[in-house]
This record gives structure tokens, sequence and C-alpha cells, in this order.
């Protein structure tokens, strides 16, 4: 299993007339299974003896820009 996050961010100060934030976000995820399974039954009429192994790999990525202001106006 491997990910990887980072989320950049740019505040204003706090004291003018227009407060914000802004960023970005991005996230990356990838994982590798790997299962086996042994038995002595089957759906095949092939063995007498079952083994299978299983392999899965799975990925996820998402990416977001995000932003908020608020105006002072008194």
């Amino acid at each position: 299993s491997e990910q990887f996050s980072q989320e950049l961010r740019l505040t204003s100060p706090s004291e003018g007339f227009v407060d914000y934030v802004v960023g970005l976000y991005y996230f990356n995820s990838e994982l590798d299974g790997h299962n086996g399974q042994q038995g002595s039954f089957t759906l095949t009429a092939s063995s007498p003896l079952a083994s299978r192994y299983f392999n899965s790999h799975n990925e996820s990525e998402s990416a977001a820009i995000f932003g908020q202001a608020r105006f002072h106006v008194t």
C-alpha cells in the first residue's frame, strides 16, 4: 500500500477589507493484494485439490481546488 497527499493553501491577512483562503489538494493511493486459497473441493472436475491465487490492484486519485472569501463592509 502506498499513498501520497499534499495541500497548498494561501491565506490573506485578517485585518483587511477581504479575508480569503484559496488552495489546491491532491491525493493518490495504490494498493496491491495477493491472496491464496486452498481446499479439497473444487467446482471443476479436473483436480481433486483446488488452489487458486488472486491478485488485485486498486488505484485512487483525486484533486480539488477550493476557496472562500469574506468581505467586511462595515
